[in-house]
């Protein structure tokens, strides 16, 4: 799946704006979701995009941006479409799917990399999340219904917000 080799073109320019020593999202919000150690090699930074997909007032992508700025790593942000959850519908597929160029834009402005995958039938792959993992330092997403012992977050450091 080449795509997935999009995120490599785009370089971090994205900054946060506050003092030096400080972050932007309040430690007691961070929830580590495994014990696994970052790697030293890394590509980037994951965001793992659920259920907050905004560029902006994301305080997921927030601590993605502060962890990837102190190792040095772009940002790529991760959004998968799939037809295989429970509530999939075409109104809420449409919403989304109308808000992709947006995302891509205002991410670009950011200096974030960016990639969206559709998988559109049962039979598509389902793995790409996981094909992203080998190059990620560290993955990071906003809280949702995913149980934090399940199988996303045994094999990267990752965070959570409650």
């Amino acid at each position: 799946m080449e795509s997935c080799n999009l995120f490599q073109v785009a370089t971090l320019s994205a900054t946060l704006w506050f003092a030096r020593g400080t972050t932007l999202v309040h430690p007691a919000r961070i929830r580590v979701l495994n014990e696994a150690a970052a790697p030293r090699k890394a590509d980037y930074v994951l965001y793992w995009s659920q259920m907050n997909r905004r560029a902006d007032a994301n305080q997921s992508l927030a601590h993605a941006i502060e962890l990837a700025n102190a190792a040095g790593l772009p940002v790529l942000f991760y959004e998968g479409l799939t037809c295989s959850y429970p509530w999939a519908n075409d109104r809420l597929h449409t919403f989304m799917l109308e808000g992709v160029p947006d995302s891509a834009r205002r991410l670009a402005e950011m200096g974030i990399g960016y990639l969206f995958y559709m998988r559109r039938r049962q039979s598509d792959p389902n793995d790409v999340l996981y094909r992203l993992q080998p190059s990620s330092r560290h993955a990071t997403t906003a809280a949702s219904r995913q149980k934090s012992g399940s199988r996303m977050w045994r094999w990267m450091p990752a965070a959570s917000y409650p």
